[in-house]
């Protein structure tokens, strides 16, 4: 039998490329069986669901950052022991997983037991040396080890170049053998054409929301300065308390905040709306060169996406002729920007990129899947 294992310790239901991978490979005849082996979230999450009977998804303790310190080390003790109890029991001839926290099952299993297993690495963020070196005792351990992996894994994938060369840089003189880029594309089915724009202007928000690392304070304020002209609607499951409680604290009739969706539902939702927008202040380098998943899923939805200039590696998608429009804008100096202007189409031809997740992940898919 053909085996693959996939490990991801954090929730798999806050990952949406993760999720795409899976229905990519629901259709795939290659595997006979693929284990996820990844960890419970929140009780409010939408639970992920596989749609074949050959994927088998296994939930394991509970992870996220409010949990108590004896029930994160437990759960660490389980994910890493069933994970390597469930390798040496299926013998995989493929492992994949994603972040370095993941890794430790992989390693053992390759280094010490199974040394023709193939092993694929993806990351969605981006660590500096730095970071490693200031967090968990146990990441920057895992990560010592992954130095053993990179020349020996048939794959090692960041989400853009910009995060890749910084971190081949990171780890020389250790080679990475096959350095691949993975972008975070939705699926094909999203495609949305543009539709005509709203009065008021509708905005959406999708995602965590946060007061320290985000302009969220500044464009809400610029919001409720417009409240005739824009609607600004907020789909959250993973916001700081602070957020929240100045968006409640405005009171302002034009912004909602609304419960998070399931991932796989929110085709439905933005294209109900003119504009996505991503307002991350680029505080740390993981913000700053990075390509949101966000970004992705409003253009394929039709959107214009509005972004904050200090994301460095979306600023080449900036439009100039044409749209969806891909503006960057200074959250800092908003005052007197007329939301009328920045969605005026006058002048512009239609011109809507494709980013779809299944053209993406075919290399990853070829690799996986070729003798």
């Amino acid at each position: 039998m053909k085996k693959l294992t996939i490990f991801h310790f954090n929730p798999l239901e806050w990952y949406p490329p993760l999720q795409n991978i899976l229905r990519v490979l629901e259709s795939d005849t290659h595997f006979d069986t693929i284990r996820v082996i990844t960890t419970r979230g929140r009780a409010e999450l939408p639970v992920f669901l596989a749609h074949s009977k050959k994927i088998v998804i296994i939930r394991l303790g509970r992870s996220g950052a409010k949990l108590g310190l004896a029930t994160r080390w437990f759960t660490y003790f389980y994910f890493y022991s069933y994970g390597l109890f469930s390798l040496l029991k299926e013998r995989p001839g493929r492992v994949l997983y994603f972040e370095t926290l993941s890794g430790w099952p992989a390693y053992i299993y390759k280094r010490f037991f199974y040394r023709s297993s193939k092993i694929y690495i993806h990351y969605h963020e981006y660590t500096t040396a730095a970071e490693y070196q200031k967090g968990m005792v146990l990441t920057r351990y895992f990560h010592a080890l992954e130095h053993w992996l990179y020349p020996r894994a048939e794959w090692v994938s960041h989400t853009n170049p910009d995060r890749m060369s910084f971190f081949l840089r990171d780890v020389t003189p250790v080679k990475v053998a096959h350095p691949f880029i993975l972008p975070n594309y939705p699926p094909r089915n999203w495609l949305r054409p543009p539709h005509e724009v709203h009065e008021p202007l509708r905005i959406i928000y999708i995602g965590a929301l946060g007061m320290d690392s985000m302009f969220t304070q500044e464009f809400a304020q610029w919001v409720t300065k417009w409240r005739q002209h824009v609607i600004w609607d907020i789909y959250t499951y993973n916001s700081d308390a602070k957020a929240i409680e100045f968006i409640k604290g405005l009171q302002s009739s034009n912004i909602s905040l609304r419960e998070g969706i399931h991932y796989e539902k929110l085709v439905d939702i933005i294209p109900q709306y003119d504009v996505g927008v991503i307002f991350y202040k680029g505080i740390i380098m993981n913000h700053t060169y990075s390509v949101s998943n966000k970004f992705y899923e409003y253009l394929t939805c039709g959107l214009d996406v509005w972004f904050s200039t200090s994301l460095l590696s979306t600023l080449p998608y900036a439009t100039i002729t044409s749209y969806p429009k891909i503006l960057p804008l200074d959250f800092n100096s908003l005052e007197e920007v007329d939301p009328r202007k920045l969605c005026s189409r006058n002048g512009l031809t239609l011109r809507q990129d494709h980013y779809f997740c299944e053209v993406a992940l075919a290399p990853l898919i070829q690799k996986l899947t070729e003798e």
